[in-house]
């Protein structure tokens, strides 16, 4: 009898965006960027400083997350208001 139940297992690993990624996936300048990620020194009661982020790395992703490339949004409004005529013969496409 043959086993019908074999399993193939892969494995992948997942790698989650960073801060910066994320951004320069929206668009958004390397200066504004910095901005956004800048970090401030805190010390503590026992006297050691640490360096923390102004804005909270989830609040980042959040920013990043509701928000629209506005390349792409004047691209739609162009198409949508100016469309592009087909010359004579030309086959439209999708790309």
């Amino acid at each position: 009898m043959a086993d019908n139940n074999q399993v193939v297992e892969k494995k992948y690993r997942i790698r989650k965006l960073t801060e910066r990624e994320v951004f320069r996936l929206m668009d958004v300048d390397e200066e504004d960027i910095d901005t956004l990620l800048q970090k401030r020194t805190v010390t503590r009661k026992d006297g050691t400083t640490d360096e923390k982020l102004v804005i909270p790395s989830s609040q980042h992703y959040k920013l990043a997350g509701n928000s629209i490339v506005v390349n792409c949004l004047f691209l739609i409004f162009r198409n949508i208001y100016y469309p592009e005529k087909p010359k004579a013969g030309q086959q439209l496409s999708l790309f």
